[in-house]
């Protein structure tokens, strides 16, 4: 396995979910859209992001270390009252929380049986 692009891949999707987050954050402060205009927008863009995965990367570990740190990120930002974006809405949501475990579930899933298409 090549790591050095496995990592560097994993930089490149991390970045882009940096750049979804900062677009989702301007949006709600420049745009003054409806919380749930923001969260829907984080959800699509996200689960789009996602879905490469089973065709990226080659190994769990790699996802692992994406969905713990996505994982760490929400649960941060929603202690601290950041990332209002995503977490400034009237009703109980955890899905931020264990959303990265599904998605590191169905991956392993895909992989154990060679069959990226499983994933989608």
């Amino acid at each position: 396995m090549n790591w050095e692009k496995e990592i560097i891949i994993a930089i490149g999707i991390s970045l882009t979910y940096l750049l979804i987050f900062i677009i989702a954050e301007s949006w709600r402060v420049y745009g003054k859209p409806s919380h749930e205009q923001t969260r829907k927008f984080v959800h699509f863009a996200s689960g789009i992001v996602c879905l490469s995965f089973a065709y990226l990367f080659k190994s769990h570990w790699t996802v692992l270390a994406l969905c713990v740190t996505f994982f760490i990120i929400m649960f941060v930002t929603k202690k601290k009252g950041l990332l209002r974006s995503v977490h400034d809405i009237d009703r109980k949501s955890h899905g931020g929380i264990y959303y990265p475990f599904a998605v590191l579930l169905v991956f392993t899933i895909a992989k154990h049986y060679n069959q990226p298409h499983y994933y989608f």
